[in-house]
This record gives C-alpha cells, structure tokens and sequence, in this order.
C-alpha cells in the first residue's frame, strides 16, 4: 500500500458545447467505475478519493460501505465546476478546478499530506512496474521528452504525477490562472512552467502507459513514442522527484 490516497478528478456529465468528443454519461460512468474497480484490484491503494465536477456519483453508498468492510476507504466529494470558467480557459483549467476543491476538502488526503493523481476512466497498463518504485519518493512527475527535445515540446504529464499537500499548494494550485486553450496553457504545458524552474532530481523508471477511450477525441489513447521515452525514462532522462 502507498502512503498517500489516490485521487480521481472526475466529469461524468460532460456539455456538448465543449471541445470533447466523448459525452455519453452513461459511458463515461461505466469507464470510470470500470478503471476504478481494475486499479482496486491492484491493492496498492488503501484510501481513494473521488471527485465528480459534474456533481453525479461514481459509486453508490453501499459500494463505498462494501469497500469499507474491505479495508479501502472511499471519498466521494461532489460539486460542480463553472461551466463558462472550463468553456473559456479550457479542459485543463476544468480539472484544476476539481484538484483545487479536493485539495480544500478531501479529509483523506489532508491527513495523509499528499495524493496520487490519476486521470479517470484510463487504464495504467504498467502500475505494477511503477507504483511500488515510488511508493518512498514524493513530488514525483513526467516529462514526455528529454533534454534538449523538452525545450521545443514543453509538456509534463498530466494523466499521472504524485505530490505532497505542501509541494501542489506552493507549485501548481496557483497555476490555474495561467490556463487556457492556447498550446502553452495546456495542462500539460503548465505544469512544465510551473516546474521547471525548479530542482529536480532524476528517476530511473518505467514510462507509464495507459488504455482506455480519450475523453477529447472519442478514440482509443495512444501511446505516441512509447519505446522512446521507456529507453529516455530507464535512463533517468524524463522521469524525477522535486524536493520541498
């Protein structure tokens, strides 16, 4: 088990005047259960947190109960995130809506002092070769290419990434305010100003991979340059830790 809860930003209830491509709610809700009850299996998680910014339920409360007795606790916030904020700035300014709320409220990952963030309804094919290899690290996070590449294609994963309380209030929480539809205010583009800057420490990992269905495109994800960045990653070129 990891020390920190894993945290869920979730939209079930998509609007269709937004730039997503898939937004079934019935779909949406059955991949997100179905991801949830795969990374369950897993056991590598003791406490999970969930938030819809869509203000539906993933799980019912007798689920929730179920796991209980299982010795998984659950956390299920919901509210629901403005609208026009998301239609203006964009999916990424949408989702720091629904970690900033968590931040504020989840009583699992303040007592814990930290989370495991991972995108909904995405299958993280190789958790087993990971998750345990950072289960000691925090602030850990994902370029998706290496030096000097990194300098043209400016982008840190956003699907995954683990961090203290401390570390997300005084780097990331802030940042929302720097989102927006252009390139460089893509979640994944500012998170790399927003860490970059910063002392960083390589590790020599595994480059995570995922299956599921893209909330954006409808289609199944892809794993662009996947050998690549797994040779760049092993070699401490992608992967690292940020220290407080």
């Amino acid at each position: 088990m990891l020390q920190y809860p894993l945290f869920l930003p979730n939209i079930t209830k998509t609007f269709a005047n937004f730039d997503n491509a898939h937004t079934d709610f019935n779909s949406r809700l059955e991949e997100s259960r179905e991801a949830l009850f795969a990374i369950i299996e897993k056991n590598f998680f003791s406490e999970i947190v969930i938030v819809d910014g869509s203000n539906n339920k993933v799980l019912s409360e007798e689920e929730i109960l179920k796991y209980a007795k299982k010795g998984i606790k659950i956390e299920q916030l919901l509210f629901l995130q403005d609208k026009n904020l998301v239609e203006e700035y964009g999916k990424g300014h949408g989702e720091m809506q629904i970690t900033n709320y968590m931040v504020e409220n989840s009583e699992l990952v303040k007592k814990a002092g930290g989370f495991v963030k991972l995108t909904p309804r995405y299958f993280f094919d190789n958790i087993d070769e990971i998750l345990p290899k950072i289960s000691n690290e925090e602030n850990v996070f994902f370029y998706y290419y290496p030096f000097p590449i990194r300098n043209l294609k400016a982008f840190v994963m956003s699907i995954f990434y683990k961090t203290s309380l401390e570390f997300y209030k005084k780097n990331i929480m802030n940042s929302i305010t720097k989102h927006s539809k252009d390139v460089s205010g893509l979640m994944e583009s500012v998170l790399y100003q927003q860490l970059s800057p910063l002392k960083k420490e390589s590790l020599y990992l595994p480059f995570p991979y995922f299956s599921g269905i893209s909330g954006t495109t409808g289609k199944k994800i892809r794993n662009q340059y996947i050998v690549f960045r797994n040779i760049c990653s092993r070699l401490g070129l992608i992967a690292y830790r940020f220290p407080k």
